[in-house]
This record gives structure tokens, C-alpha cells and sequence, in this order.
């Protein structure tokens, strides 16, 4: 299966890796790993989660306080948003909204 990042998963990622760095390597080196182990998990098996809001599915990152939102075209995977757990929870609808 091929996976496509958004700008905006793309863009937090280095966000929030940056405000941990600010706390010690070690946390920010974590986080990636976290973010990472989850989207290989997806990747592994796409359709593990279930489907959360029309077609988006979710899957939390562990130790952090994160949600990665993702949906699942045919052969596609398409990670949307990475978002904190504490935001609004319609936040991540408009990064699918033009899909």
C-alpha cells in the first residue's frame, strides 16, 4: 500500500518535535518514534481501527497525548492530521474535507 502525509501531519510533526526538543533530545526522539511505530502499525494493517467519523479512522500514538486521523483509499493510505487529544474534536474534519 502506498501512504500520502498531509501538509498539516507533516507540519505538526515538526511542531511538536521541536517544543519537545525544547524539554531534551530524548523526548523528541521518542515522540518520532511513537508517531512512527503508529503509522507503521497502520500501514501493517490499514484497516485495524475502526472507522471513526464517515471514513476517517484514528489511531492513538502511545505515551503521547496524540491521535493520528487517516482514511483508506483502495491501495492508498492517506494520513490527514496529527493532532493533540485536548483540541476540539471537530478540529481534524478540515483536513479532509476536499476528499
Amino acid at each position: 500500500m502506498k501512504s500520502v502525509y498531509s501538509e498539516q501531519f507533516q507540519a505538526e510533526l515538526c511542531c511538536v518535535t521541536g517544543r519537545y526538543g525544547l524539554d531534551g533530545k530524548d523526548l523528541s526522539r521518542r515522540f518520532v518514534q511513537a508517531v512512527e511505530s503508529a503509522s507503521l502499525g497502520v500501514q501493517q494493517d490499514p484497516l485495524r481501527h475502526r472507522v471513526f467519523d464517515g471514513r476517517v479512522r484514528r489511531c492513538l500514538v502511545r505515551g503521547f497525548p496524540y491521535i493520528i486521523y487517516y482514511l483508506v483509499e483502495g491501495d492508498l493510505i492517506y494520513f490527514g492530521a496529527l493532532l493533540h487529544s485536548a483540541r476540539h474534536p471537530e478540529a481534524y474534519r478540515q483536513y479532509f474535507a476536499d476528499l
